[in-house]
């Protein structure tokens, strides 16, 4: 199962430019950091959809800047999701 999204995504990111792959890799990180910061186990108190969307996008881009404060909000393992996605937006993803 995970060869075959390998290689259809590999399919897909050959016949994409440059640019658009940038895109839709930022695009993706960020829905992938969304969907994570979404589950409930993750959070110590209750995090609106908007706020999490918004910490997921500012840390791929590096920004830094959160609506809700993310040692009150999340746990160990979503402040671990945020640092993986920081480190991803520094590597320049």
């Amino acid at each position: 199962m995970f060869h075959i999204l390998k290689s259809r995504y590999k399919r897909f990111q050959i016949s994409k430019s440059p640019q658009l792959n940038l895109v839709w890799g930022f695009f993706l990180y960020t829905l992938m950091g969304f969907l994570l910061l979404s589950i409930p186990l993750f959070h110590k108190t209750d995090v609106a959809f908007l706020d999490n969307l918004f910490i997921s996008t500012s840390a791929i881009s590096t920004t830094g800047l959160v609506t809700i404060s993310i040692f009150d909000s999340y746990n160990f393992f979503g402040q671990f999701i945020i640092m993986i996605l920081i480190q991803l937006g520094g590597i320049g993803l």
